[in-house]
């Protein structure tokens, strides 16, 4: 292993004795070998930080740390700020990577200076089993912002070092704290985007993980994020106006509402377009996906 090594893996656990060995095995399987795991601990009380414990004793590419705070963002800015890598690797405690994840991840962004930020697609097992299919390119995952929840796989993501230099994960929006970062670096406009086409990370579904247990909390804190969003963009929105789009991203408009909504989706496509170009179509999509939603509630 090099003195500095390419990429820095940040992984905080919680309470998860059950799956935390699976997930540190996939990372230590990967093809790309020249990594260092950095493996923070949220206060487990179940075993969790003595599995992790015996792993590091094998393999001195891992430093488990306890976190002096509590908490997801506290324990990922915490890792975050040991790193000295050019490259910082997302993943999670009871996920599973595909063991060329890291390589194609690394390869990919070596050869795109201009992507900051780069995911992949992620399947989904346990309680539930689906793929999901995270758009490719810059401005599609920009200008989906606007409707879609996040733009990318947290637990799939590699960044470069230089985003950490600005921004960090914010303590007030746990739970969504990585809608709230890609939302930050979209309307940034210094930072790339982009996600592989192919599954790189298993995500892991059951009941006691944040998507499971929290979903209250994360729809006050998105309808935050994506109000700031507007903001960051200089597009200030009425408070009338939020509520047209939130309701226009839930389908919740009716006949009489439709020339309304659809005159002011025209309206944000050309202020957003000041910002990232809508190339392939997101707004007339969406426009075209509201006029058959009235249509159908009408019939």
């Amino acid at each position: 292993m090099s003195e500095t090594t390419p990429i820095t893996v940040v992984m905080p656990v919680k309470n998860i004795v059950c799956f935390v060995s699976e997930s540190i095995e996939s990372i230590l399987a990967q093809t790309f070998t020249d990594f260092r795991f950095i493996i923070v601990d949220d206060a487990s009380t179940d075993g969790t930080f003595e599995v992790v414990q015996e792993y590091a004793k094998k393999d001195s590419r891992i430093d488990l740390f306890r976190s002096p705070e509590p908490g997801i963002v506290n324990c990922l800015n915490y890792g975050v700020a040991l790193n000295e890598s050019p490259f910082i690797a997302r993943m999670d405690g009871d996920d599973i990577a595909d063991p060329t994840r890291f390589q194609k991840q690394y390869d990919f962004m070596c050869e795109h200076p201009d992507v900051h930020v780069c995911g992949s697609w992620i399947r989904l097992f346990g309680d539930k089993e689906e793929v999901w299919h995270y758009r490719e390119w810059d401005e599609h995952i920009k200008n989906l912002m606007v409707f879609k929840r996040s733009g990318f796989g947290h637990n799939a993501v590699m960044f470069r070092k230089e985003i950490f230099d600005d921004y960090r994960y914010e303590r007030e929006f746990e739970f969504v704290e990585d809608y709230r970062l890609w939302s930050k670096l979209a309307a940034d406009g210094r930072y790339g985007f982009h996600n592989l086409r192919e599954v790189l990370v298993d995500y892991r579904i059951h009941a006691t993980q944040v998507i499971s247990t929290k979903q209250d909390i994360q729809n006050v804190l998105r309808r935050i994020i994506l109000k700031d969003f507007w903001q960051d963009l200089g597009i200030m929105l009425t408070d009338e106006e939020f509520e047209l789009l939130w309701r226009i991203r839930e389908f919740d408009i009716s006949s009489e509402e439709l020339p309304v909504a659809i005159h002011f989706l025209n309206k944000l496509k050309a202020q957003t377009s000041l910002h990232f170009e809508d190339k392939f179509g997101v707004y007339d999509e969406y426009m075209d996906k509201l006029r058959s939603s009235v249509v159908s509630h009408a019939s």
